[in-house]
């Protein structure tokens, strides 16, 4: 999603969306300007810190969506269906699953979206009861240490 908000803008069919997401985010006074520090391009100038931090253990986790119907909360089923379009890729509304795999990649995926793995659920009706219990994934990885 960075390179859609923050990278080149796009000159085919995705430029109506990267228009209508920045118009929104903007009216939500929203400031977007470290997003260009996760763009593909910004991301791959940083150096690759396995290689130089050996005595340092890095995993990485990923949310692959809700279980059920609504892969999403509607805010991000716009974000989520794009990336799917483009990546071919489970993905949190937010972020590819390719994004995430740094490190010792963890296949226990959390079935969440992105908003979801910090607490939060953007639906504003109550779609089946669903909701992430966020404190216990970072319990989890708490006791890992």
């Amino acid at each position: 999603m960075a390179d859609l908000l923050a990278g080149p803008r796009p000159d085919d069919a995705r430029r109506i969306l990267y228009d209508g997401i920045s118009q929104a985010v903007g009216l939500l006074g929203v400031d977007t300007g470290a997003l260009a520090n996760l763009t593909t391009q910004a991301a791959s100038a940083v150096p690759d810190v396995i290689a130089t931090h050996k005595h340092i253990r890095f995993r990485s986790y990923f949310a692959c969506g809700r279980p059920g119907l609504l892969s999403t909360c509607f805010a991000l089923a716009p974000t989520h269906h794009y990336i799917l379009g483009v990546t071919g890729q489970e993905n949190d509304g937010v972020v590819a699953k390719d994004s995430a795999m740094y490190g010792e990649f963890q296949t226990k995926f959390w079935r969440c979206d992105h908003v979801d793995m910090i607490g939060h659920n953007l639906d504003t009706a109550d779609l089946g009861g669903f909701q992430f219990n966020h404190f216990a994934a970072f319990d989890a990885i708490i006791n890992q240490l």
